[in-house]
């Protein structure tokens, strides 16, 4: 997800700062803290942090190198503060994206911004190269901006701010230029952040008052579904491990086998439909509009849909209710188990994805109780898999989603083929630890792994894999003992690497590394069945045995099957020849001894043939009578 290009005018001024020394100097007074850093010595000050791998120090300037548009962050190291005053030079020197899109400030007031998007908390002062400056309150309407003259020449422009209660002031190149008042975030860390550029910053100067300590137990706060007729139950599915062979999914009752067959399905937020996965938000979900898909589904054989549970929280229309939320949201919750109702009636099994990951005051306070000791080596997404903190988030997360569901109608859960701890679950090579070449990093497990070597690296990541889903899965089979588990992952054939790859950039620059398929399926392993996404990579409609592992899920005897697969448009001449290249991979998934398949997308709108395509629709229809004879 990239952050939207907020270009709104402001004025500008000038900070004068009392502090001239070169290193960070803390005041006696333990509540104040200043500092200015020149970069000279040509190293990282101590008291900073790298988010990502972008920041380096160049010819005595922090340089940020982001061409891959990742919004990566330096971040303060000395905690949170409440009011400040800081300010740098920042010379934007390259622009990888259109002048608009491209630019370089503060992150300002965050809570974890080691591990949040720059959008999801704080305050954002940035300024563009052609002479725009933006302030953003996020998770609000709030901003505010101008127009300056940049200094000739691409030098660099000094950009200031001050934070007194919640009055921000903002000024560059010596001229104040605008003020925003806000409430909204009280107190946080503050970051440098470039986003789609070369640039480098200088002469940073900072003045403030550290922030006490926060309590971040909250009250438990639960709520009630509303009570409707009970759902007659579908009869309950569970899987039969093979001998030597994957497994497949049975009838619990007369053991015949069930074969999983349907689409994803997923809508865009009404109200900005670039917001994806928000198919039960509030004001998006439509239940006359659902039951229609459902029937359209299973008139074409379907008999089972995948869905965004935990999906995108639009302005708080979605299950967080927005970022100061206590509590699940209800509505949102009665949407999806009305879902769950209407594929009761047209006999269609879910399998609800929970995906991404919690995102409101009650889970955040979790979190941050969490990792209060944790190695702050560990950033960005690798942390939602690597840090105990999030893990007990999603953990109180899947039992609030449960248990509601559970108390609305406990004949829904028959319904739910499997639950999916996520809909791709991967680490990222660019950010910590992954992004480090040497150092001994503790994770969640209590493991230390070495960063030098890369057998090492790849332990880490298989090991951790493996304990986040043991424990989301323990707690899932705590709530719902009949119900089975999975997690959806594709492969590393996808960018060209070995299964086995040290978790270190290959040739394909694409900074994720999704699981071995292998970890989920030894024997330590605690989820029911796999879920593993086929698509033509490398325009090949195949199946790349060794980077889906096959030999290792066969000799586990789980079950596995296709949550995902589909052929993208540019590889077919016409509708007719997509449709005929989406029913050879689909075959090729069956022969390679996949237990089920499920076509991306229903309808939405992404490159690929979706459901809705007439020359798909009657090709998969016919493919599925003919495998039920």
């Amino acid at each position: 997800m990239k952050l939207k290009s907020y270009i709104i005018k402001l004025l500008f001024g000038t900070l004068l700062f009392s502090v001239t020394a070169c290193q960070a100097a803390p005041k006696n007074s333990a509540s104040k803290f200043s500092g200015h850093w020149d970069f000279s010595d040509g190293k990282i000050p101590s008291e900073w942090l790298l988010k990502t791998d972008t920041w380096k120090v160049k010819n005595g300037k922090l340089v940020s190198d982001d061409k891959i548009s990742h919004s990566g962050m330096f971040v303060s190291g000395f905690g949170p503060v409440n009011d400040f005053v800081i300010e740098a030079d920042i010379e934007i020197n390259k622009e990888y994206l259109a002048p608009e899109s491209t630019w370089a400030g503060f992150h300002l007031r965050s809570e974890m911004p080691m591990y949040e998007a720059p959008w999801n908390n704080g305050y954002l002062v940035i300024l563009y190269p052609h002479g725009a400056v933006t302030a953003i309150c996020m998770n609000t309407e709030m901003k505010t901006g101008g127009v300056f003259t940049p200094v000739p020449n691409k030098k660099s422009n000094k950009l200031s701010v001050k934070m007194a209660g919640p009055l921000m002031q903002i000024y560059v190149n010596g001229k104040k230029v605008a003020e925003l008042k806000s409430e909204k975030y009280k107190s946080g860390h503050v970051s440098l952040i470039n986003y789609g550029n070369i640039a480098s910053f200088d002469n940073i100067k900072f003045k403030g008052i550290k922030a006490p300590p926060v309590s971040y137990t909250q009250k438990i706060m639960n709520i009630k579904p509303k009570i409707k007729t009970r759902v007659k139950p579908l009869p309950k599915i569970t899987v039969k491990q093979g001998k030597g062979k994957p497994g497949h999914f049975v009838y619990e009752k007369s053991g015949k086998i069930f074969v999983p067959e349907g689409y994803n399905h997923t809508v865009g937020d009404i109200y900005d439909s670039r917001f994806a996965h928000a198919t039960f938000n509030i004001g998006t979900y439509n239940s006359k509009r659902i039951d229609k898909v459902l029937a359209e589904m299973k008139s074409l054989g379907a008999n089972t849909v995948r869905v965004w549970l935990w999906g995108t929280d639009h302005k708080g229309n979605g299950i967080w209710g927005g970022t100061d939320a206590k509590t699940l949201n209800k509505e949102y919750m009665e949407n999806f188990c009305d879902f769950l109702r209407l594929a009761t009636k047209h006999k269609i099994y879910v399998v609800p994805i929970l995906d991404l990951k919690p995102a409101n005051a009650k889970y955040k306070a979790i979190a941050i109780k969490g990792i209060k000791n944790a190695d702050k080596r560990i950033t960005d997404h690798n942390a939602d898999i690597l840090l105990q903190g999030f893990i007990d988030a999603r953990k109180q997360a899947a039992r609030d989603t449960i248990r509601f569901i559970k108390a609305a109608d406990p004949n829904l859960l028959n319904t739910i083929l499997g639950w999916s701890l996520a809909n791709e679950t991967c680490l990222y090579s660019m950010s910590a630890p992954f992004n480090l070449t040497n150092g001994i990093i503790k994770v969640a497990n209590g493991k230390s792994y070495d960063m030098a070597d890369f057998d090492s690296r790849q332990k880490c990541a298989d090991e951790s894999f493996l304990y986040w889903a043991n424990q989301l899965t323990d707690v899932i089979h705590e709530e719902d003992p009949n119900g089975l588990v999975t997690i959806g992952m594709w492969t590393s054939d996808a960018h060209e690497r070995q299964p086995i790859n040290g978790i270190k950039v290959s040739k394909n620059p694409d900074a994720r590394f999704p699981p071995r398929p292998s970890v989920f399926a030894s024997p330590k392993s605690k989820i029911d069945f796999l879920d593993i996404h086929v698509y033509p990579w490398g325009n090949k409609l195949l199946i790349n045995r060794d980077a889906h592992e096959l030999d290792a899920i066969d000799k586990s005897g789980l079950p596995a099957f296709v949550g995902e697969y589909g052929v993208f448009i540019y590889q077919a001449k016409d509708n007719k020849d997509g449709a005929e290249k989406v029913l050879e991979l689909r075959k090729k998934c069956y022969d390679a001894g996949y237990a089920g398949s499920l076509l991306w997308v229903w309808n939405y709108t992404n490159g690929l043939y979706n459901g809705e395509i007439t020359e798909l629709r009657k090709a998969l229809s016919e493919a599925r009578k003919r495998q039920n004879h």
